[in-house]
């Protein structure tokens, strides 16, 4: 209450001195009222313009304030609502148009920022964590289940178990089932060697140490055919992943299963930090781009490359 009445108090004041001043400039047209002028003093004995002036010169400061005020507020609500807004609507309708038009190509995009957010951010202090803190006996024996390197060997056991049976076999249903058996046999040989060579060939240039291996030594391997210390990408994920998404051509109705058997073997890899979270993000994509490689390589029409899909 005592702002107000003193804002009101302060108002009447103010319009009193106009009235003056208005009064005063009538009574002397020829004063010029911008300045305090001798003349003035002379004729009336005040100081009438010099008040008016220093009125003047509030008032064009404040409209200057309120007047930078409202360009400011426009600037803001032209930057959040028509700028900012504009532009993150422009790059959503433009991730949606890439990803409806080039599916495989917004697949990598999307892999690659992610790992790199990951990378940068969470992968060392999460795979830190994981180090020092044990491991539960359900993670470590799901991680041991993952065969990596053992995958070609123990594939090739498997066909030549096939193509034992397949020749000591007697009759004509049991030849087919085995022969179809050994066919598929040979496409999932051919993912797990397109995802071995990938990894291969990305451990050997990124050649970024595991998490074990890291925290023994701070220097970074670089171009190094030792891939055992290596975990970029995590072939332990590629290789039961490639398993997961080739399987899926064959058993369709059991994908589900598939993928996320894959899944929570991959989790149990980072829990123990075997790997990093962006190596296994990797790894899922190699994955995933060697059974595409694969079906590509035995299909007959070669339009739609792995990576890049063309329409």
């Amino acid at each position: 209450m005592h702002k107000t009445n003193l804002k009101k108090i302060v108002e009447n004041k103010i319009k009193e001195l106009l009235k003056k001043i208005k009064k005063f400039r009538d009574s002397h047209p020829n004063c010029p009222c911008n300045v305090c002028c001798k003349a003035c003093k002379k004729l009336c004995g005040t100081r009438l313009c010099a008040v008016h002036q220093k009125i003047k010169d509030v008032f064009s400061t404040l409209v200057k304030k309120v007047n930078l005020k409202e360009k400011a507020n426009r600037f803001l609500k032209y930057v959040s609502k028509l700028t900012v807004k504009s532009f993150f609507e422009d790059v959503y309708h433009k991730l949606i148009r890439i990803s409806k038009e080039q599916p495989r190509t917004a697949l990598l995009v999307y892999v690659l920022l992610l790992s790199a957010f990951f990378a940068a951010f969470i992968d060392v202090p999460f795979a830190n964590y994981r180090l020092h803190t044990k491991s539960t006996f359900l993670w470590t024996s799901l991680a041991s289940i993952n065969p990596g390197c053992w995958t070609i060997l123990i594939l090739a056991l498997i066909w030549l178990g096939l193509m034992m049976l397949a020749g000591s076999s007697i009759t004509s249903t049991k030849f087919e089932f085995y022969a179809s058996s050994v066919k598929i046999i040979n496409y999932i040989g051919f993912s797990v060697l397109f995802c071995t060579v990938f990894c291969a060939i990305l451990k050997f240039i990124v050649g970024r140490y595991s998490p074990e291996i890291a925290e023994q030594s701070s220097k970074s391997s670089g171009f190094t055919l030792n891939f055992a210390k290596t975990s970029c990408p995590s072939y332990g994920v590629a290789s039961i992943f490639v398993l997961a998404f080739t399987l899926k051509e064959f058993f369709n109705k059991y994908n589900l299963y598939l993928l996320c058997g894959a899944s929570i073997i991959s989790l149990s890899l980072l829990l123990v930090a075997k790997c990093y979270i962006s190596d296994a993000i990797l790894g899922a994509y190699i994955g995933y781009l060697s059974s595409r490689a694969t079906k590509w390589f035995f299909d007959q029409n070669k339009e739609n490359f792995p990576i890049f899909t063309r329409k």
